[in-house]
């Protein structure tokens, strides 16, 4: 009987296709290899392209259209983890097996340790050698490494998650290690272990100037938030942290419509804000275009409505028309907590979703957004989206399934112009 050997910690590798970092992936997971670890490597891409050999080694792939976004990736990898011991560890850094375990044993006392003080940056013929043969020390004198949380960072898990873990607000270069690096030092105790890193030769892509001026921004905007603000939105943002099916492409998002309500004026306008079935982005539409929808029917499974004013992440989305089509009931595309969004976060044409921010209300005139497949309740809806309504439409959803997740909004002033944030009434 093959005895099985619980791993102490969890090593976490982020992965994206560039020149080069296959060779340094495979010398940094070989070099694991004899730890009591798990180690997780997750590939981030339009395509997987990853294909391991090492069959000790977990590989999970997440599909994104975008530039690499390495919080989400590590998130990720956080949430398959089995212990509590996490090393997020980038694909291109061999540390020596003292410095490491050292650094584990430190976790036993601190939130965070970074288990190196100083890097070496190898040749290409270096880090060849290095493939079969760990770095010598030759007394070379490395470069400091000052960002604590990046390259190699340890934590557990508890305090990993109570700062929100990995910003996914970051996407592209830079960004995503400073704002750890700062919830750390801010919030964590912490150690550093004066070891040497060695970074493997490859060649250097040319950085995305406008993602990283992005970043930036948005570590700038952090930095002037209030303790109040800051806190908010690391409790609010890992509501939805470390979702593997982001940006998937489901079957019944193919066939589907999602449609903005807007039932808070004088008349009911509706919009057409997404679809594959021969209708533009933003196609303005009114309750004849709806009852011609659900008449034809035109291959469509489900529809999406959405009040104006509100927003959902892409994966409430997706998971609420499968729930419909396959329930034959409408879905609410959130489980209760309505979240007032900062202003700085308001762009949805970015590449993330908006982050949410603030606090958590309780409003009447908020129904927010519901999945239906049942042609025969949608035109039921439609009536009462015709009264203009709001809490008789929240009241028909009352009782209906939901999914996991947030409504966000932008301003209360949308929904009632006599209140402002002030005003409002927390929700427990």
């Amino acid at each position: 009987m093959t005895k099985v050997v619980v791993p102490l910690f969890s090593i976490i590798i982020p992965y994206r296709n560039h020149s080069g970092h296959y060779k340094n992936l495979i010398t940094v997971i070989q070099w694991f290899k004899d730890l009591n670890a798990e180690v997780i490597v997750v590939e981030e891409g339009q395509e997987e392209q990853l294909h391991l050999e090492e069959t000790w080694v977990t590989k999970i792939y997440i599909y994104s259209p975008y530039l690499f976004n390495k919080s989400w990736a590590l998130n990720v990898g956080a949430e398959a983890a089995t212990t509590d011991y996490l090393v997020f560890a980038d694909a291109d850094l061999l540390l020596n097996h003292d410095n490491l375990l050292q650094g584990i044993s430190l976790l036993d006392k601190y939130d965070a340790v970074s288990p190196y003080a100083t890097v070496v940056d190898l040749s290409s013929d270096e880090s060849e050698q290095a493939r079969s043969t760990y770095p010598k020390n030759d007394h070379r004198e490395g470069r400091s490494f000052i960002n604590f949380a990046g390259g190699i960072l340890m934590m557990t898990r508890e305090p990993f998650d109570n700062v929100g873990g990995w910003s996914e607000e970051f996407y592209g270069w830079g960004g995503e290690d400073n704002f750890m690096t700062w919830k750390i030092y801010k919030w964590l105790d912490w150690t550093t272990v004066s070891g040497t890193a060695y970074h493997l030769w490859h060649e250097r892509n040319e950085p995305d100037t406008t993602s990283y001026n992005a970043n930036i921004e948005i570590c700038n905007r952090i930095d002037a938030y209030s303790e109040e603000e800051l806190i908010n939105w690391i409790c609010y943002s890992g509501i939805l942290k470390g979702n593997s099916d982001k940006f998937n492409q489901t079957r019944v998002e193919e066939q589907s419509l999602v449609i903005e309500v807007d039932n808070l004026g004088a008349e009911l306008s509706l919009s057409v804000i997404k679809t594959t079935i021969d209708c533009k982005e933003h196609l303005q539409a009114d309750a004849q275009y709806l009852e011609g929808i659900i008449k034809n029917k035109n291959n469509t499974e489900a529809i999406v409505f959405i009040q104006k004013g509100c927003f959902f992440n892409n994966l409430q989305v997706q998971s609420a028309l499968q729930k419909a089509v396959s329930g034959r009931s409408p879905v609410v595309l959130y489980e209760g907590d309505v979240i007032l969004i900062h202003h700085d976060f308001h762009d949805i044409s970015s590449y993330a979703e908006p982050v949410p921010l603030g606090m958590n209300i309780a409003h009447d005139n908020i129904w927010g957004g519901v999945a239906i497949s049942d042609y025969k309740e949608i035109e039921e809806l439609l009536i009462l989206f015709k009264r203009n309504n709001t809490s008789e439409i929240k009241a028909y959803f009352e009782n209906c399934d939901s999914v996991e997740g947030a409504c966000l909004i932008k301003e209360i002033s949308v929904f009632d112009q006599n209140l402002t944030q002030n005003d409002l009434q927390l929700n427990d």
